[in-house]
């Protein structure tokens, strides 16, 4: 393909290498997950409830699809679309997967040690976490807000400003 789109003085390195390491390390951590996962099939628990049981499940379907949709985007990038400059660019579903499936993923995370941590003695703990868990969880929604507005008026914004915005996204996030 022809790389004739590319902006004079962008360097493309800077603006593929952090998807790719992100992507990378996304596949990763995915594997570590599933060794994770299938070490609790395997060992019983007895004494978990079984709605513990079900939102482990549940956790592990929710970064497997989430893992697909990161994949298909990076396939999009870097298979199909190479040496598209606006196709590397594209925001694709890293609107989807990066601030709101991650976001669901650490709040049910969070919300599962804050019912190990309901069992403490200590309230103060609970009350310092729980600020803490509000304000993670209303930041991302308010970096993807920002973004998206930013995204939508991409003509009007500069292309410096649109990488960094998704740059931000992608690593200031929990994966």
């Amino acid at each position: 393909m022809s790389s004739s789109n590319i902006p004079p003085g962008v360097n493309l390195a800077a603006v593929a290498g952090p998807l790719l390491i992100g992507e990378l390390l996304h596949w990763g951590l995915f594997g570590t997950l599933t060794v994770q996962i299938y070490l609790y099939y395997l060992t019983p628990f007895p004494r978990d409830k079984t709605i513990l049981k079900v939102m482990a499940y549940f956790v592990y379907t929710l970064e497997l699809v989430q893992t697909i949709l990161v994949t298909n985007d990076a396939f999009r990038a870097y298979g199909s679309g190479f040496g598209n400059y606006d196709e590397l660019t594209a925001m694709h579903t890293y609107w989807l997967t990066v601030p709101i499936m991650s976001g669901i993923v650490s709040l049910i995370g969070q919300l599962f040690f804050g019912y190990r941590i309901w069992f403490c003695p200590t309230q103060g703990f609970y009350l310092g976490w729980s600020r803490l868990w509000l304000h993670q969880h209303s930041s991302e929604f308010r970096d993807r807000r920002i973004c998206q507005r930013s995204w939508e008026n991409r003509q009007s914004t500069s292309a410096s400003f649109q990488n960094r915005c998704r740059h931000v996204v992608w690593f200031f996030c929990p994966l």
